[in-house]
């Protein structure tokens, strides 16, 4: 499965802290528990979410943890924040490659967001999604299907048919009919990925390059403006990551990124299946050049002069 979820990937999961905050079950209040239980809830999982944007899982892992055990008294009341601490420790177990570990916390966090009253659809999505990795990794591809074709069904009627962050969820499918060996049913979900990544990708580089020049500004900001107190320089580093992910999301959409390479690879592995050798062939060539491609503009950056 592809990592890029688009703008509504990894970091609108972001979002879904901040919804916990006021949404809860059971017409329960966030009065109910000390205020210090909250504050330090908020502190330990924004660390994680930090760190696990640094690439510290080890940093991460903890952080959930202690989140989770702060919070753990007031499952009852409070499990919306539960899920949302068990899926982001879920995401990094997943990460880790203990996916056994990771399952039941991920499948726990999302049965609390299938009945949460007027439950928000994104997080609803972001937990179907994170069990469906790990289920593929466990190899349980037949409990996989439907979750995803609930996420496609769910993003069509919140986006449209056409958004581009339609694309990792339709990939994902395909490859699941592709290794169960529906190549019929895969066949036209990779061809409508591809189509997809072709009809957005002048608007994602547009968005990508816009997000790119505001994380630019903010880094400018935070080095010139010694004024501003460790709390504001924290909070403009935040949203410079946040952005430069955005950014990075949306390239990863478009028909010329690694993304699209291993959309192409995939599709050529299922002709192969199939016994279209020559059109698979044409395939894998295709994402080799994409791959080739991103590679010779990397390399380009890198020799580039700093400015």
């Amino acid at each position: 499965m592809g990592k890029g979820r688009g703008v509504a990937g990894v970091f609108a999961v972001m979002a879904g802290v901040g919804l916990g905050f006021t949404l809860m079950a059971g017409g329960a209040s966030e009065a109910e528990m000390p205020w210090e239980v909250m504050s330090d809830w908020r502190y330990y999982n924004n660390t994680g979410w930090q760190a696990l944007q640094r690439g510290k899982l080890e940093r991460a892992e903890q952080a959930f943890r202690i989140a989770i055990k702060r919070m753990k008294p007031y499952e009852a009341t409070q499990p919306v924040f539960l899920a949302r601490s068990y899926t982001d420790l879920a995401r990094v177990l997943d990460r880790k490659g203990r996916f056994e570990d990771a399952a039941p916390l991920a499948r726990w966090a999302l049965a609390v967001r299938e009945k949460v009253p007027g439950k928000n659809m994104e997080s609803l999505c972001e937990s179907l999604e994170l069990f469906s990795k790990i289920e593929v990794e466990r190899g349980r591809l037949g409990e996989v299907e439907p979750l995803l074709k609930r996420v496609v069904a769910i993003r069509e009627q919140m986006l449209g048919a056409g958004h581009r962050d339609l694309i990792p969820s339709l990939e994902a499918l395909a490859d699941v009919y592709s290794r169960l060996n529906r190549l019929g049913e895969a066949e036209p979900i990779y061809r409508r990925a591809l189509a997809l990544r072709e009809a957005t990708q002048a608007e994602s580089v547009r968005l990508a390059e816009e997000q790119e020049r505001r994380a630019a500004m903010l880094n400018l900001m935070i080095a010139t403006d010694g004024s501003s107190g460790i709390a504001t320089i924290t909070n403009r580093g935040n949203l410079v990551q946040k952005l430069e992910g955005q950014a990075h999301s949306l390239r990863e959409a478009s028909a010329e990124s690694l993304g699209a390479a291993a959309t192409n690879e995939g599709y050529s592995r299922m002709l192969r299946r199939s016994g279209r050798v020559e059109e698979a062939d044409d395939y894998q060539a295709k994402a080799k050049g994409l791959r080739d491609a991103v590679e010779t503009k990397a390399a380009k950056l890198r020799a580039a002069p700093a400015r």
